[in-house]
C-alpha cells in the first residue's frame, strides 16, 4: 500500500468526520438517516437497513392492498345478501297482501286496480291502498224493499194490508194487484235513485 502524506489539520478533520460517522452508525435511527443521505447523493449506493425497510414496506403495502380488496368483496357480498333478504321480505309481504285481498273476495280486476294505485302512490301495503280506494269509491247502497218481513199464507191477512188482501181475493185470476205493486216498487226505486 502506498503511503500518502496528509497535512495534520486535514488528517484531524478526516478523523473527526470518520468518528462522527461511526458514532452516527451506532444509533439505528441516525444510521437510517445517514443511509438516506448517502442514497440521495449516490442512488446506486448499497444501504442494507434502508433496503430492508423498503422491502418490508412493499410487502406490508401488498398485504394491506390484498386485505382491503378482500374486505371490500366481503362488504359487497354482505350488501348483496342484505338487499336480497330485504327484497324477499318485501316480496313476501306483497304476496301476503295480494292473498289477503283474494280472501276478501276481490276480483282480479279489483286487485289490479289496488296494485296500480299502490304503484302510483308509492304505497307498499295492499290493505292501506284497498281501504283508501273503498273510501273514495264506496259500494252502491242496497235498496230496502217497502215491505218488511215475510208473507204468512196460513193466517188471514190483516185489514191494513190491501195488496195482500187483493192478491188472495183474486186467487191468481186477476193481475191488477200485482201490476199496482210493481208500479209502486218502480216508483220507489226511481225515488231512491234521485236522492
Amino acid at each position: 500500500m502506498a503511503v500518502i502524506e496528509v497535512d495534520e489539520a486535514e488528517f484531524a478533520s478526516l478523523k473527526r468526520v470518520r468518528d462522527t460517522v461511526a458514532k452516527i452508525a451506532t444509533t439505528p435511527e441516525a444510521k437510517k438517516l445517514l443511509q438516506k443521505a448517502h442514497k440521495l447523493v449516490d442512488p446506486n449506493a448499497v444501504t442494507p437497513d434502508l433496503d430492508a425497510d423498503e422491502a418490508k414496506v412493499k410487502e406490508t403495502t401488498e398485504w394491506q392492498k390484498k386485505f382491503e380488496e378482500l374486505e371490500s368483496k366481503i362488504a359487497a357480498k354482505d350488501a348483496e345478501r342484505e338487499k336480497n333478504e330485504s327484497l324477499a321480505a318485501l316480496n313476501s309481504k306483497f304476496e301476503a297482501g295480494r292473498a289477503a285481498l283474494r280472501e276478501q273476495r276481490y276480483t282480479k280486476e279489483g286487485i289490479d286496480a289496488v296494485e296500480k294505485f299502490m304503484q302510483e302512490r308509492g304505497l307498499p301495503d295492499h290493505e292501506v291502498a284497498a281501504a283508501y280506494l273503498e273510501k273514495q269509491n264506496p259500494p252502491q247502497e242496497v235498496m230496502n224493499p217497502r215491505a218488511f218481513g215475510s208473507f204468512n199464507f196460513i193466517e188471514p191477512p190483516k185489514d191494513d194490508d190491501a195488496f195482500l188482501k187483493a192478491l188472495l181475493d183474486s186467487k191468481g185470476d186477476d193481475d191488477s194487484a200485482v201490476i199496482k205493486a210493481a208500479v209502486d216498487a218502480v216508483g220507489d226505486l226511481r225515488g231512491n235513485e234521485r236522492r
